[in-house]
């Protein structure tokens, strides 16, 4: 799938991510200001899912490697932009590192 070859769905949800920042860092902060947490190693419910359903983009799974909205591939990973794949990678393996994104619950049932 080329960038030219994008339907409106997959080019607003490439969009919406570019506009979370150009690094990790700048992802997670764009988030937090948001007030928006998610489920780590939860490809249904991290982060990066609640931040495109809340601007009503209904995804059904996100990866660094893929985004899916009901069996439809809207990104694959040469596509998702790099500091988002970054941040999905680095939320999922280091949670605490991102405590105000992760949601509330979890924490509760992992502690560190």
């Amino acid at each position: 799938m080329s960038h030219v070859d994008m339907n409106e769905n997959q080019t607003r949800v490439l969009q919406l991510l570019r506009d979370l920042g150009g690094t990790k860092e700048e992802v997670a902060a764009t988030l937090g200001e948001q007030g928006i947490t998610g489920i780590p190693d939860d490809p249904c419910l991290c982060p990066i899912v609640n931040y495109l359903e809340q601007n009503d983009i209904a995804v059904t799974s996100v990866s660094s490697m893929e985004i899916r909205a009901w069996g439809e591939l809207l990104l694959v990973s040469d596509e998702v932009p790099e500091p988002v794949a970054e941040f999905i990678n680095e939320f999922d393996a280091y949670p605490w590192d991102f405590r105000d994104l992760v949601n509330q619950q979890w924490l509760e049932e992992h502690p560190a």
